[in-house]
């Protein structure tokens, strides 16, 4: 696809990334040197946000990553990983912003949905909080952490066998 679209920044982008994430990193350097040539990008902010990410620097990532959201706010996955950043340092209200954003471009975004949802459950608001986590099991149905915060809705509410059943049913599985 890269091919076909050289200019296209935004998939030059994903492809470099799930090409380094897969550890292919020859072809996704490739992809990378082409974003990094064209300078002040959204899809280079987002690369570097990636990299400072990684080495766990959350304040530089939050700064790149706000620089992408600035420069192309449709960048795919450019709100959730401003969102992230934004919450690992401490800015939980911009978070949630960034994480609707996030939203508004991909309803079924996992991370978002888990998050947000999270939000929702401490908030003891458990409708909207059971509304995010039923549509991230839509996207990865199954998944623990998912169906941990649906047991601790179950708790919150008293519904202690249903909360047992999920807690049992997760130690068993993992």
């Amino acid at each position: 696809e890269a091919k076909k679209y050289p200019d296209d920044l935004a998939i030059a982008y994903m492809l470099g990334t799930a090409y380094i994430r897969n550890k292919q990193v020859e072809p996704g350097q490739v992809l990378v040197d082409r974003i990094l040539r064209n300078g002040d990008s959204a899809e280079a902010h987002l690369m570097l946000g990636t990299a400072k990410m990684n080495i766990q620097d959350f304040a530089g990532a939050r700064d790149e990553f706000g620089k992408a959201v600035a420069l192309d706010s449709n960048l795919p996955e450019a709100h959730v990983l401003y969102a992230q950043a934004l919450h690992l340092t401490g800015d939980s209200e911009q978070s949630s912003k960034e994480y609707k954003a996030g939203l508004a471009q991909d309803p079924y975004n996992f991370e978002a949905n888990l998050q947000l949802g999270a939000n929702a459950r401490e908030e003891h608001d458990y409708e909207r909080a059971e509304q995010y986590f039923r549509r991230a099991l839509e996207t990865r149905p199954g998944d623990p952490g998912v169906t941990y915060q649906l047991a601790l809705i179950d708790a919150d509410q008293a519904k202690l066998d249903p909360a047992r059943q999920k807690l049992e049913a997760l130690v068993k599985e993992y």
